[in-house]
């Protein structure tokens, strides 16, 4: 399969028009061989291009709100030719791969709506799929004569996999206390994170306490000031410990 760099534009502004026209599009968590252990379930079409691995990704996922299951496919094709020889310096050999799955949702979650305000599991899914997949190598058979050494081989493959995935909150703080200040002026880096709930959001922040001499988590009081929707919230504390 040949692919010149007009069929690599068309493959990038469709990769974008799907993405960006649906609002839960799959995303494109996998490595630079195109490998992922997350699977996500959110409906909707979506195509990717993996420079890396000279791959293209098609696929749809069907999805009802209202019912706790989903299923779809994805159709990958590796691409060789023009696009290979312009981000490699070797061709891959071509390759195709179609998974189709199944999945159930909210096994140990609530429902966005119903969602408690404590405990922090937000969502989870179990997701079955079933793969085939052909490639197709040139192999070299020193045996034969020169001019039937080379032949073409094409090589199927099937796969199964049952994952489970699960988006938790996610809290984390890293404190700092300069040696020179004897413990007691510390620097409290920190994120917060509420990806599962419907109100999504990442809030990165930055805070300034002062603690007892010898007695770091001790606070006495501080000031923080952390990001979140591009506005900035500044929080004051102080602490009284016996």
């Amino acid at each position: 399969m040949r692919c010149n760099l007009k069929r690599i534009g068309a493959a990038v502004a469709l990769t974008m028009l799907v993405c960006f026209s649906t609002a839960h599009a799959q995303d494109a968590f996998e490595d630079e061989k195109g490998d992922s252990s997350i699977f996500l379930k959110d409906g909707g079409g979506f195509a990717h291009v993996n420079v890396s691995d000279t791959s293209v990704k098609l696929g749809h996922i069907f999805e009802r709100t209202d019912k706790n299951y989903f299923f779809g496919f994805e159709v990958t094709g590796k691409l060789s030719g023009d696009f290979a020889s312009l981000f490699e310096s070797h061709k891959p050999s071509p390759e195709a791969k179609f998974n189709a799955f199944i999945g159930r949702k909210f096994l140990f979650s609530k429902k966005p709506n119903d969602q408690p305000t404590k405990g922090p599991l937000t969502d989870d899914w179990l997701t079955f799929r079933m793969g085939y997949r052909r490639a197709r190598y040139k192999l070299l058979d020193e045996g034969n004569t020169f001019a039937n050494q080379v032949r073409k081989q094409s090589f199927d493959g099937f796969s199964a996999i049952v994952a489970y995935n699960a988006q938790f909150k996610s809290k984390s703080d890293f404190v700092w206390f300069p040696a020179q200040f004897k413990s007691q002026i510390g620097l409290n880096f920190f994120t917060r994170s509420n990806v599962g709930q419907g109100d999504k959001n990442f809030e990165p922040g930055v805070g300034l306490f002062f603690s007892k001499e010898g007695a770091p988590t001790r606070v006495i009081g501080g000031i923080s000031i952390s990001l979140r929707d591009g506005k900035a919230r500044v929080g004051l504390v102080a602490g009284y410990n016996f």
